[in-house]
């Protein structure tokens, strides 16, 4: 494929934020450098590392002039680091890249195809896909993601819902099906409108911004019916330090977040028990699961 041929080319910022991610920081920006699609900058946050992380980027940095890299002084925070990744970013579009995560080669390829090729263009402000979750060794262990129930009129045709819906379909289901932040793509023009992403729920920093963009009036998401990321789970990783927490946190964000908003969002009281009970199962689900593949 080539993306010229379907419309413009714009500048995609490909933001790593980094602290002490010497495992696995090489193989997140070797996915980045090997997109298909040619018109990226690779933005590298570093929180100040204190481990080998800088050091093996810089090797990196001497042959590829599209890798930029700002080291910190002080350590600002997962959050923080996420936010000046998003300062730095120069594209027209961004995708944050988690250092211990993957994207696949025609991810950013593909996901502009769609939005630039989709007669809801102007309302698609986010493009995701499905995932992969893989362990510390690369190994695929399940695909996860937003899948579109019904029959589609051809394979891989990608589902696109209105804002509300997307957002509905994440609270019913007390988690976030939209994507982790690899899968996702946005505009840095939107970024204008919503802020940057908040540090008040650590836990569910992705899903407080994906749910603040989709409930721009007449917005709508893409889900691109493949996986075109890879989500790691390890065990120096957020996702499982958070799992004792993870459901506690969901709750608070349906409480403080969402219920005062239900009826702008065209939820129901409903749709947040439902999202509560459900954040308790995947709770359950997701102990067994690392126990499972991390033990």
């Amino acid at each position: 494929m080539n993306i010229s041929s379907h419309g413009p080319t714009p500048l995609v910022s490909i933001c790593i934020p980094s602290y002490n991610g010497e495992q696995f920081i090489e193989q997140a920006l070797a996915s980045a450098l090997n997109q298909s699609y040619p018109n990226i900058e690779i933005i590298i946050a570093d929180d100040a590392s204190t481990d080998h992380t800088l050091q093996k980027l810089s090797c990196y940095k001497v042959h590829h002039p599209k890798i930029k890299i700002y080291p910190h002084q002080q350590n600002l925070g997962l959050v923080g680091n996420w936010n000046r990744a998003l300062q730095y970013a120069q594209g027209d579009y961004i995708k944050i890249l988690p250092q211990d995560d993957l994207i696949y080669p025609t991810c950013i390829e593909e996901q502009l195809k769609l939005l630039f090729g989709s007669c809801h263009q102007n309302n698609i402000l986010l493009v995701s896909s499905l995932r992969n979750i893989i362990n510390q060794q690369g190994k695929v262990l399940m695909q996860r993601g937003a899948r579109q129930r019904k029959l589609l009129p051809a394979r891989n045709t990608p589902w696109i819902m209105s804002g509300n819906q997307g957002i509905k379909q994440s609270i019913r289901a007390g988690t976030n099906t939209i994507g982790e932040p690899a899968s996702v793509l946005f505009s840095r023009q939107t970024l204008s409108h919503i802020g940057c992403f908040d540090p008040s729920n650590i836990f569910l920093v992705d899903l407080d911004m994906w749910v603040r963009i989709l409930a721009i009036p007449n917005s709508a998401v893409a889900i691109i019916q493949k996986p075109l990321a890879a989500f790691r789970i390890s065990t120096k990783s957020t996702s499982v330090s958070s799992i004792p927490r993870h459901d506690l946190a969901f709750m608070h964000f349906i409480d403080h977040k969402i219920k005062k908003n239900r009826i702008k969002l065209n939820l129901t009281r409903g749709d947040l028990l439902l999202g509560k009970f459900m954040a308790k199962l995947n709770y359950i689900f997701r102990k067994i699961f690392y126990r499972l593949f991390l033990s």
